[in-house]
């Protein structure tokens, strides 16, 4: 049976203690319900009408950058003089760098297709298929790591991998040195450009290069309201940023600038056991717990840069948010597990998100928001020696 308090003392302990867990679950259900709030149109616009720093609070994991946030492409000058850029250009585009001379950078990397391609994967050499999408060059500026796998340290050690590889252009690069020295035009503007009276190889990795540097994305819709102008995007624009930062738990990896954190997760989506199985980053490494990580793509110009994922199977971006949306499970049939040695972990940042379909429609809308078609860049004419 239970006793009753006998003093006033006893009494008012109880008391308190009754009121602290009142006050303790009011504030758990408060802070719930501020997280679970249905935000109104008009209230996320107030809400996000501050500076970015003020913005609602972010759903950020443990081991995120706790300061990780959305950030503006400002355009800073990339500070390449023109007969560099220029150059640097030619040779981008020109196919005698391929052993068949019919193949170019440009031929993966297209910037009527968002520097990309537009396949899944990329056909090279003798019409060879490679395994892998040909990524954007958007902004490659700033990346820290390049390739999907990040085998590339520089820009200029990425410009050998596509030359030399036998499944893309297949060049030798001493038969390239001698073409490229055997044609005027280029050793002269060589020597304009960085004083060599002879062209190397490196010069040549320099060259692009410096021509990759200046590709970039333009200030899109997002920037601006970032920057300030409030009225940059619509109402389902703004829902889709609100979820980018909170329940698509997109902000997660995708961050900055960039919209990357350029590091490197397995999303599940390395195929383990079938025809297309990529261990990404673990052929770098040979480290076991990078099984089936990928550098994390740009958002930038996302609506323009598909197919999207290292393999390029995803054809739509929709489709994209709708695998993010069950959590991109790590599929891997039941015979390859008991076969295999190790088992890729799949990242824990990924998690079903339980987004329905208006609210899939407006993260779409957002990412398209972020995307503003490329420049137009067109091929120039390539140095030749005239025929005697």
């Amino acid at each position: 049976m239970n006793r009753r308090p006998e003093t006033k003392k006893e009494y008012h302990l109880l008391l308190g203690v009754v009121l602290f867990l009142f006050l303790l679950m009011a504030g758990c259900l408060q802070t719930r319900s501020l997280k679970e709030a249905s935000w109104s149109d008009e209230s996320l616009r107030e809400a996000y009408a501050k500076p970015v720093a003020a913005w609602p609070q972010a759903t950020l994991e443990p081991g995120v950058d706790p300061d990780a946030e959305l950030a503006a492409l400002n355009d800073v000058p990339h500070g390449i003089d023109r007969n560099r850029r220029e150059l640097g250009k030619q040779l981008f585009f020109d196919p005698i760098l391929s052993a068949s001379n019919q193949i170019s950078c440009a031929s993966c990397h297209d910037p009527d297709l968002g520097w990309g391609d537009g396949r899944g994967q990329s056909f090279g050499h003798d019409r060879q298929q490679g395994k892998r999408n040909a990524p954007t060059l958007l902004n490659v500026s700033r990346w820290e790591h390049f390739f999907w796998d990040g085998r590339a340290a520089s820009l200029e050690e990425q410009v050998f991998g596509p030359i030399q590889d036998h499944l893309e252009m297949n060049q030798d690069l001493t038969e390239m040195e001698q073409e490229l020295n055997a044609i005027e035009g280029y050793r002269t503007a060589f020597r304009e450009a960085y004083g060599v009276e002879t062209i190397t190889r490196a010069d040549v990795a320099t060259a692009i290069a410096d021509f990759e540097r200046t590709i970039r994305s333009r200030v899109s819709r997002v920037d601006r309201f970032i920057n300030g102008q409030t009225d940059a995007l619509t109402d389902a624009e703004l829902r889709g940023l609100h979820l980018f930062r909170t329940k698509a738990r997109c902000l997660n990896c995708h961050h900055g600038p960039l919209l990357s954190d350029q590091q490197f997760h397995n999303s599940g989506q390395h195929l383990m056991g079938r025809p297309q199985e990529d261990f990404g980053r673990f052929y770098v490494t040979q480290d076991s717990s990078h099984l089936g990580q990928f550098r994390t793509p740009t958002l930038r110009d996302v609506a323009f840069t598909g197919p999207y994922l290292h393999h390029g199977n995803i054809q739509e971006l929709r489709e994209v948010l709708t695998m993010y949306n069950s959590g991109m499970p790590q599929i891997i049939s039941r015979r390859t597990r008991e076969a295999a040695a190790v088992i890729p972990v799949h990242d824990p940042l990924l998690q079903p998100l339980g987004l329905k379909d208006q609210e899939l429609n407006d993260l779409l809308a957002f990412l398209e928001a972020l995307s503003v078609r490329p420049r137009t860049v067109r091929a120039p004419e390539f140095p030749r020696n005239e025929a005697r």
